[in-house]
């Protein structure tokens, strides 16, 4: 039916389907909307979900993807620089997505 509808949706920041006018999906948004289904699906309450991508983990995560697109395709000799912030956002982005992974796999396996 989606395809069919005159609109298209793609996951927005937090990973939350968006209208949009045409679809081009960035990695940040596949993987917050892969992670957000993973916590419904496994019964995380969205009051949760929603506090996980408001946290400013999320942010570093958004600026250490970032830093991963300079390093790959540097555009000046500094963009090879990576900076003790850097790292520090990393750490932190990393930290976010297990806390996030652990806290959806405490939940009971979901009845079906």
């Amino acid at each position: 039916m989606a395809l069919l509808a005159e609109t298209a949706y793609q996951p927005g920041k937090t990973g939350k389907l968006e209208e949009v006018d045409e679809p081009k999906i960035r990695f940040i948004n596949q993987l917050a909307f892969t992670l957000r289904a993973y916590a419904e699906a496994s019964g995380l309450a969205v009051a949760d979900i929603d506090s996980f991508f408001g946290d400013n983990a999320f942010n570093q995560l958004q600026m250490a993807k970032r830093v991963r697109d300079r390093l790959t395709h540097p555009k000046r000799l500094g963009d090879i620089t990576v900076t003790p912030a850097d790292v520090v956002n990393l750490t932190y982005a990393y930290d976010w997505l297990v806390r996030f992974v652990s806290e959806v796999e405490k939940l009971p396996a979901p009845q079906h």
